[in-house]
């Protein structure tokens, strides 16, 4: 049995990372050995070093017992704390001699890479040319890497994030208010403090038709102050991270998905804010304009921009044929991410193994 071995962070953890590998463990082929590696748990810093200097270790012992049998790694990545460890574990692979493929997850790699030193930068090139594939999430991030890391063109290979297509129950929207919705880490570069500053924009007779909803890890706290402050409270509620089924249950009941963000990848939330067929207001960075195109499955608005978040808002609450009809689209949308696709892409061209 042909074996891979899976390096990230904790599936159950908090985040996009996780949400695709707990996805792609689930619907793994059977006929293939997938062992995973853990090199992050929430906690301490003490605990943090131990989760990961423990990974090195589990590393070397899988290689060391199944050297034949391990045909490739598979490390996800993101910037910052995740790239240091990610390319320890790179170095050890190539002292190791074993194939690898890197998995970028990250919306702020741009950020973090120019504030490196230029050693660590050529040593982070050497990492990034050295591995079998760079898998990115969009031809965004293939451009980016081509021009700023000097990888060749064929070492990259798109593979957008994956999302479980399930069927939806019928929701009646005709009644109440219209929900909206934002799920992901509550801080400024998602845009969490502009959605609230765009609801406050609005005119009170808007407001008084909606409930929103943000969700997420992150600076909880503020938010909850700025509705406060804001005088939002009946009408905006802030949650701490959900579970699956809570989170699961929030789409279901979600007319509008809202992720106003600075920086972005291609956002696991997204794609499931599509697969629940709800209309999309987010904006044009990282993969997202390759994946939602303005007024046909979607509204993009640009980053930072308040009237233009909350012009997006009171457009589709005073039109909710329009909600339908981009809901109704995104769902058509997403369905070519659906998981089943992305595992057989991911198996035969970049494993290149064949089922």
């Amino acid at each position: 049995m042909k074996r891979v071995i899976t390096i990230g962070p904790n599936p159950h953890s908090k985040g996009g990372i996780a949400s695709v590998e707990k996805l792609i463990m689930e619907h793994f082929p059977q006929n293939i050995g997938n062992y995973f590696v853990n090199t992050y748990s929430e906690g301490n810093l003490l605990v943090k070093i131990l989760v990961f200097l423990w990974s090195l270790v589990k590393l070397n012992l899988i290689i060391m017992n199944h050297r034949n049998k391990v045909k490739i790694v598979h490390i996800h990545f993101s910037s910052k704390g995740s790239l240091v460890r990610k390319a320890i574990i790179a170095i050890n692979l190539m002292l190791c001699k074993k194939p690898y493929i890197l998995h970028a997850h990250t919306s702020e790699f741009h950020l973090f890479y120019n504030r490196l030193p230029k050693l660590v930068q050529k040593l982070i090139k050497i990492i990034f040319n050295k591995c079998k594939y760079l898998i990115v999430l969009s031809k965004y991030w293939r451009e980016y890497f081509i021009s700023n890391l000097n990888l060749p063109k064929n070492k990259i290979k798109i593979l957008p994030n994956p999302v479980k297509i399930s069927s939806l129950k019928q929701k009646d929207k005709n009644n109440g208010k219209i929900n909206i919705f934002f799920a992901g880490r509550i801080c400024k570069p998602k845009g969490a403090f502009d959605l609230i500053k765009a609801i406050k924009s609005l005119p009170e007779n808007i407001v008084e038709r909606l409930q929103v909803e943000i969700a997420g890890d992150g600076e909880i706290e503020k938010a909850r102050n700025m509705v406060e402050e804001l005088e939002l409270y009946e009408y905006v509620k802030i949650y701490s991270w959900l579970s699956e089924a809570e989170r699961n249950q929030k789409f279901l009941n979600a007319d509008i998905f809202i992720l106003p963000s600075y920086n972005e990848g291609l956002p696991m939330a997204l794609l499931e804010a599509m697969s629940y067929g709800l209309a999309i207001i987010t904006t044009p960075v990282g993969g997202i304009p390759e994946v939602i195109i303005n007024n046909e499955n979607g509204i993009l608005v640009h980053p930072g921009n308040l009237k233009e978040i909350s012009d997006a808002i009171r457009q589709l609450i005073l039109d909710r044929n329009k909600i339908y009809y981009l809901g109704a689209n995104a769902r058509k949308t997403v369905e070519k991410f659906d998981i089943n696709i992305y595992i057989e892409k991911l198996i035969k061209e970049i494993y290149e193994f064949k089922f």
